[in-house]
């Protein structure tokens, strides 16, 4: 079959032909989905390199490990499934780069496993966003330059034209804040979602 027949074909073919191993018929899955998953991602992280990225990240995972679908599965619901997971665990290793897992009582985090996910995700990705938008605007700059971004204190030095000192001294009290007021904010989200799990 020519690849461009492959266009006409409903995602549950397509599944069942590339989990076969038919490179075409994931690359028309690919252009059909790509820019919805690149929008699911850009909803949440507002960051158009990182939210490319992690949508490229889902895509190919989902190719590489192609020999492990089943072929009943929905595979936009498959799709979205994943990139729910991809945002949500962007988001927890940026809140694990600001908050020291010491800072959150034991029996809090043993709780948050009991959680369902899908409430605590979009709760981590509520506060996170909550707690740098209460940052100063100078501050919040260089947070999101540094741990979002991932450019080193020279790069935000140059590109904001400050010293690397100046620099370094908004990150440490950027940092300082984001710390205290995330981790009581976490303990309170994991302490209301658990009691949910009851009532």
């Amino acid at each position: 079959m020519k690849k461009e027949v492959l266009t006409v074909l409903s995602d549950s073919i397509l599944l069942r032909r590339f989990i076969n191993g038919d490179q075409g018929a994931f690359d028309t899955l690919f252009k059909r989905y790509h820019k919805a998953s690149f929008q699911y991602c850009f909803k949440f992280i507002r960051d158009k390199p990182m939210s490319e990225e992690l949508a490229m990240d889902v895509l190919f995972r989902i190719w590489k490990n192609r020999e492990k679908l089943p072929e009943n599965i929905e595979f936009s619901f498959y799709l979205r499934r994943a990139l729910k997971n991809a945002v949500y665990n962007h988001f927890r290793s940026k809140l694990a780069e600001t908050v020291h897992i010491d800072n959150i009582p034991e029996e809090k985090l043993l709780s948050s496993s009991m959680v369902d996910t899908n409430i605590l995700d979009a709760e981590m990705i509520k506060i996170y966003e909550e707690t740098i938008n209460h940052l100063s605007p100078q501050k919040q700059l260089v947070f999101r330059m540094s741990r979002e971004e991932n450019l080193t204190y020279a790069q935000i030095s140059e590109k904001l034209g400050i010293s690397i000192n100046a620099v370094e001294k908004y990150m440490v009290s950027a940092l300082a804040i984001c710390r205290r007021q995330l981790a009581e904010k976490l303990v309170s989200v994991l302490a209301i979602l658990s009691l949910n799990l009851f009532f």
